[in-house]
Formats: structure tokens, sequence, C-alpha cells
């Protein structure tokens, strides 16, 4: 009897012994299958997140470089026809005046459509209206250079569009602030 029950007590230990071994096993094989599951998911979310990184950066820069360089044309558009109310003020024959105005004009209006694909719509529709802004003042100044003998016109007959064109430029420096600037 006591044979009996030291072999069954031998056999129950073999037993839970082979059955903790086995579960152990199992165990480590559901947590071995589980972690290459998730460790490939993990990878597979990394690459999509960093392939969205790179494309949003790039795509960012793209942007930025484009409205740099269309608000530099713009700004330099602006102050050609700035010019032209000093050549009126003095006196000065304001056609070649107009006509750097026309070229600045030009090159300002190649950069918009240039870089329309990298321009925010709002924003790009801002640079148009700037630049139409500025191209009447100067028209309407070659307009009246042709009409006057004498370059005395007091020059604020032109306020108005140009505080239209400073609105409008300004409005169009508050949005490339908000697209591009976090905190000032």
């Amino acid at each position: 009897m006591l044979e009996s029950i030291l072999t069954s007590a031998f056999v129950s230990t073999l037993l839970l012994g082979a059955v903790g071994w086995l579960g152990k096993i199992w165990i480590n094989r559901v947590r071995e299958i589980d972690r290459v599951k998730y460790e490939s998911e993990i990878i597979s979310m990394k690459q999509k997140v960093d392939f969205s990184f790179h494309t949003n950066k790039s795509v960012f820069e793209k942007e930025l470089i484009a409205c740099t360089e269309t608000w530099s044309a713009l700004l330099k558009l602006t102050s050609e026809v700035l010019y032209i109310k000093r050549d009126f003020d003095g006196g000065e024959d304001v056609e070649a005046q107009i006509i750097i105005c026309y070229q600045q004009h030009l090159k300002t209006h190649d950069l918009i459509y240039n870089n329309a694909p990298f321009i925010p719509k709002n924003i790009r529709d801002g640079f148009i209206q700037s630049a139409i802004a500025l191209q009447d003042i100067y028209k309407k100044s070659q307009k009246i250079s042709r009409e006057l003998d004498s370059y005395e016109l007091p020059f604020s007959f032109f306020d108005a569009q140009y505080k239209d064109a400073a609105d409008k430029i300004v409005e169009l420096e508050e949005l490339i602030r908000s697209r591009y600037v976090i905190n000032l």
C-alpha cells in the first residue's frame, strides 16, 4: 500500500512536472507568437508614420519655399509701385518706373502661377488679389502720366488704391503667419 501511494505520488509529481513544463512551453510559444505579431504591426505603423512625417515635412518645406519666393516678389513689386509715388511727387517722368513695375508684376505673376501647386489656395488667392491691387495702381499711374503735361498731380488721388493694396498685403501676411508660424 505504501508502495502504491509512493508510486501514485511519484506519477502525480511526474504528471504535474510534465504539465507544468508543457504549460510553460505553451505560454512561451503564445507569447512569442503575440510578440512577433505586435512587433510587425508596430514596425508597419512606425513605417507609415515615418513616411507620413517625411512626406508632410517635404510638402511643408516646398510650400514654405514657394511662399517665401512669391512673398519676396510681391514685396519687390510693392516697393516699385511706391517709387511711382516718389516720382510723381518729385515731378519726374514716371514712365520708366511704370515699366519697371510692369516687369516686376510679370515676375510676380509668374511666381504666383508657377508656385500655385505648392501654395494653399487661400494664400495663393491673397497673392493674386494683392498683385492685382498693385497692378491697378501702376496702370492708373500710367494713364494719368500720359494725360498730364505736368506731373504735379497730388498723389492723394491714389491713397484709396494704396490703402486697398496695403490691406490686402496685411491680410495675406496674417494668412501666411497663421499657416507657417506657430508662436511669435
